[in-house]
């Protein structure tokens, strides 16, 4: 069987996610409120549901970079799954949403573990094109993100630099590879 790997077109459609998630990192890592008014006007940039496309396929396209090995990427799911869920047990305003990240938790397993020969994402059942889901999934995805840089640090390295760096590295994929 062929696992996908994070191909150009994937890292292309990641972009808007990583490039939030990297704002979303530096804001909780510092107390300055310019990072957290960077990181509102970032995510009001793109619509949302390209926000919670984008955001989804990056969180799908990290569980792809770390590992080739289904078994591997479901330990690590299943690992940032723990993180995502301790978080959010320790955020008082995140409590009313864990349904919602379950349910996020389990179809992000989906489209990520299901076997297949292309690298071809049905985000269908994860971005509704209502707007106040979308936003929320694009929070789910956001944190599904942190977790999962946070939880597999061989591979992507220091979690206070990991989310700038993935960012850079979807850039490098998606439009460097275009000019060889």
């Amino acid at each position: 069987m062929i696992v996908p790997v994070v191909t150009p077109e994937l890292a292309e459609r990641s972009l808007i996610g990583a490039a939030v998630h990297a704002f979303s990192a530096r804001a909780s890592t510092r107390s300055s409120p310019a990072d957290q008014t960077d990181l509102e006007f970032a995510r009001q940039i793109p619509k949302p549901d390209e926000l919670a496309e984008s955001a989804t396929v990056y969180a799908i396209s990290l569980i792809w970079w770390a590992h080739q090995d289904l078994h591997a990427r479901r330990e690590l799911l299943d690992a940032a799954t723990t993180l995502m869920f301790a978080y959010v047990d320790d955020d008082a305003r995140e409590r009313p949403f864990e349904a919602g990240y379950r349910i996020f938790a389990t179809q992000l397993a989906q489209a990520a573990l299901t076997p297949r020969i292309d690298a071809e994402i049905d985000l269908r059942p994860l971005v509704s094109g209502v707007t106040e889901i979308d936003l929320m999934t694009a929070r789910f995805a956001d944190t599904a993100a942190h977790a999962l840089l946070r939880t597999d640090r061989d591979t992507f390295g220091d979690p206070a630099q990991s989310a700038e760096t993935m960012r850079d590295e979807m850039i490098q994929l998606a439009f460097c590879s275009r000019a060889a």
